[in-house]
């Protein structure tokens, strides 16, 4: 499944499942593969209720009682990356090597099925138009994700 805008070639894909540590090489991985990529990153912190709910759903669908040390914050995260390319099979090369690094990283990574367009056009229209799936993650993974503490300038608070 591919798109193609003008004389471009490329592919959209979302991470559907995110690591529970780690997870920091794998921005500045992508920034050095040396072909066009647009990251579209979607932040949305639970407040106390959601959490909550949240929680309760984990413990109604596990059957089981999450413990106060296990239940930490979480923050709704959606990540969509799209490659653009001059060539199908420059496409095809970027895709295994993304799919290798986003793997090798603890991501799960699938193609935007049926939706290989719309999701370029919401990763680059800033905003316009709207493609996302979020996820409840772990705030310390995507600390650790985004950079922390590691960059003066990077804040990120629950």
């Amino acid at each position: 499944d591919y798109f193609v805008s003008g004389r471009n070639y490329g592919e959209s894909f979302l991470i559907l499942s995110y690591p529970s540590k780690g997870g920091a090489e794998f921005i500045s991985t992508l920034r050095k593969l040396g072909c066009e990529i647009f990251l579209g990153i979607d932040l949305y912190a639970l407040n106390g209720e959601e959490q909550a709910d949240f929680d309760r759903t984990l413990e109604k669908h596990y059957n089981r009682r999450i413990p106060a040390r296990e239940a930490g914050e979480n923050v709704n995260l959606s990540m969509g990356i799209a490659v653009v390319c001059d060539s199908l099979d420059a496409v095809r090369i970027v895709e295994q090597t993304l799919s290798a690094v986003a793997a090798r990283n603890g991501f799960l990574l699938t193609p935007a099925y049926g939706m290989q367009k719309k999701y370029y056009y919401s990763l680059s229209s800033f905003g316009m138009e709207d493609a996302k799936i979020m996820r409840n993650t772990d705030a310390g993974t995507v600390m650790q994700m985004l950079g922390g503490e590691a960059y003066e300038d990077a804040a990120f608070e629950v």
